[in-house]
């Protein structure tokens, strides 16, 4: 037998890992069915019992280190301590002290057909073999069948380092690996009592092909799994001529997977956002770009002038959110937040209708038969004219914990994760100058956005059952100043524009302490728009709310310091000072700067704002939701 009978794994290629499963099995959900069953299985949101990808990955990597120390001991002698294959398989799995992440992800295995359950019963027993009193327990437990996963090496691992992979490292890692999987005897709870016996294979290597020839590795040194550790460079905000032009790509990401954007964690619980911030999608660009110079073979002097293209500000990316809801013929948008303008009457806030009235406070007082106004504050909306459409994103969550060597839970270690529900669409798009898309076509071809296509992992903890999305990418397109509505069709004075922030928007203080909107005239007279507040009258000129964004970085293994913003939904009333001739020009200038983002950490997709149009000067809009409850799932 030789290697030729085996295909290697290749980056960001899935391939098929089946997991038939010989006997009845279950992973336990942590729950049960009061007054029937003590403990459920494990199910995903289609009802199927299924085996997540962390356990599964965890079972090959147990399976991966017996291969190694079997390797290490036929060629003891030959090699070095930095150079054994135990060291190999930390490098491809990610170190246990969490300064390295895994250089290969295991999506969870499930079955495409229904599986039949039954209920067993048991007892625990003491030492002496005597039945234990009130323990009693019945367990669900998942029929034999055939599960299908995929295995996949990655280009970049989870702290956003490129792999190096070479043909050699891919070889290795593709006979280790499906070797592994054959020794992988069972899968779920019990499995020293017998339960979840199964035999394991990767398609293209499989485990006999790969066992015979792993000899030809013993008495030799793995080739190293490198990972290039892109410098930490600050995110720029002074480029010099903000209003261009650009080339904007739009990008789609339709999330195959649960995704956990990372919001804050709160005790126990790990809570995401119900978006992607700008952050996430300018770190995944630059590192997919720079990766695919470095395979064209780009010298080092172009990696660099990419790499620092962050810092000066030439590549920006903007916040990720769902698809609103259009025509398969109009161009990909995003549904905005709700502007904190609005309202609707208290009596029916919490009526679940499909249709209802809005009131906006910008255009003066609602009638008095209306009643009590209570203010809307979470929800994504789509505005043409005076119509809404209101809708939030669907959220999944389960419960997982840390188990010790011997399977069981480990103390303190329980936690609920929180992330985005599947198969939801989300819209951004990125920024780049024109000379920094040159410099990509000159090495990638006419078609050097396509490089950013294809399936991606984002957010948080996307090793395994989280974080996996496909992207499209819409053909470049010049971004330039442009027509914007009026404020309002009926506005009595043209001076007048509304801010309507699509961002967070971090706003430069020249006191100490965070910026407010009083430094929001100096942040736009430095890209050349001046503007003054109005004093408040009658009518509300402002409706803010402040927001703390939390982060955590990867690489230092701490979270970063809060940021304080005010938050995105929140509107602004701006009087241009511009003479009556150069209006038009500044409202267009304006406007851009809002697509491009003024204030700090533009390029990560803060301080994106729109001139409101239509709304912003009527009081009564139609509101219709198309809103989905979101599912909770609850998994051990």
């Amino acid at each position: 037998m030789t290697s030729a009978s085996i295909l290697p794994l290749q980056p960001d290629q899935a391939r098929p890992f089946i997991v038939s499963v010989l006997s009845d099995w279950a992973l336990s959900s942590g729950v049960g069915i009061t007054g029937g069953v003590d403990s459920t299985v494990r199910r995903s949101a289609d009802g199927r019992p299924y085996v997540t990808g962390t356990e599964m990955t965890g079972l090959l990597r147990a399976a991966a280190e017996d291969v190694a120390l079997a390797l290490d001991s036929v060629g003891k002698a030959a090699q070095s301590p930095a150079s054994t294959w135990r060291r190999w398989v930390n490098d491809l799995f990610g170190g246990t002290d969490g300064r390295l992440s895994s250089a290969v992800a295991v999506s969870p295995a499930s079955s495409t057909a229904g599986i039949a359950s039954t209920t067993q019963a048991g007892v625990a027993i003491t030492s002496a073999g005597v039945a234990m009193p009130d323990h009693l327990r019945f367990v669900e437990k998942a029929a034999a069948a055939e599960l299908r996963a995929e295995i996949t090496l990655l280009s970049i691992d989870g702290k956003g380092a490129s792999v190096e992979w070479t043909e050699s490292s891919m070889r290795q890692a593709s006979i280790v690996l499906g070797a592994s999987a054959g020794l992988i005897e069972s899968v779920g709870a019990g499995r020293t009592r017998g339960g979840g016996r199964c035999r394991c294979r990767i398609e293209g290597a499989l485990p006999q092909d790969c066992a015979a020839v792993l000899r030809d590795l013993a008495g030799t040194s793995p080739t190293r799994i490198t990972r290039r550790r892109r410098a930490a460079v600050p995110v720029g905000d002074g480029y010099a001529d903000s209003t261009g032009p650009w080339v904007r790509l739009g990008i789609q990401a339709h999330l195959m997977q649960p995704l956990h954007a990372t919001a804050s964690r709160r005790f126990n619980s790990l809570r995401s956002e119900s978006f992607l911030r700008g952050t996430t999608l300018l770190s995944w660009a630059h590192a997919r770009l720079l990766s695919a110079l470095k395979s064209r073979g780009a010298a080092e002097a172009v990696l660099e002038e990419i790499a620092a293209c962050v810092a000066a500000g030439r590549l920006r990316a903007g916040d990720m959110r769902p698809r609103a809801p259009r025509s398969a013929t109009d161009a990909p948008r995003s549904l905005r937040p709700i502007p904190l303008c609005l309202s609707v009457p208290k009596s029916v806030a919490n009526e679940q209708t499909a249709s209802k009235d809005v009131y906006n406070r910008f255009a003066g007082r609602a009638p008095a038969e209306v009643g009590q106004l209570k203010p809307l504050r979470h929800g994504l909306v789509d505005l043409n004219g005076t119509e809404m459409v209101f809708s939030t994103v669907s959220h999944t969550s389960s419960i997982s914990t840390a188990l010790e060597k011997d399977c069981r839970a480990k103390d303190g270690s329980l936690h609920t994760i929180d992330a985005i529900k599947a198969s939801q669409t989300f819209v951004g798009e990125l920024l780049l100058d024109p000379s920094v898309a040159d410099v990509l076509e000159a090495h990638l071809g006419a078609t050097w956005f396509e490089a950013l296509a294809g399936p991606a992992r984002l957010g948080g903890r996307r090793r395994s059952e989280y974080g996996k999305v496909m992207i499209t990418v819409e053909e470049p397109e010049e971004l330039r100043p442009q027509a914007a509505p009026p404020s309002s069709p009926t506005a009595s004075d043209a001076t007048e524009a509304v801010l309507w922030l699509v961002s967070d928007l971090v706003l430069p203080s020249r006191a100490l302490g965070p910026g407010t909107v009083r430094d929001l005239p100096a942040e736009l007279a430095r890209h050349g728009v001046t503007v003054t507040l109005d004093p408040p009258t009658s009518r509300p000129t402002m409706s803010i709310r402040s927001s703390r964004v939390d982060s955590y970085h990867q690489w230092a293994g701490r979270p970063r310091p809060s940021i304080h913003a005010i938050a995105a939904g929140s509107v602004i009333k701006v009087r241009m000072t511009a003479d009556a001739a150069e209006l038009v020009s500044v409202r267009d200038r304006l406007a851009l700067l809002g697509r491009v983002g003024i204030g700090l950490r533009t390029a990560e997709g803060y301080g994106r704002f729109l001139l409101a149009g239509e709304w912003a000067g009527t009081m009564k809009l139609r509101m219709t939701t198309i809103t989905e409850p979101a599912t909770t799932e609850v998994t051990r």
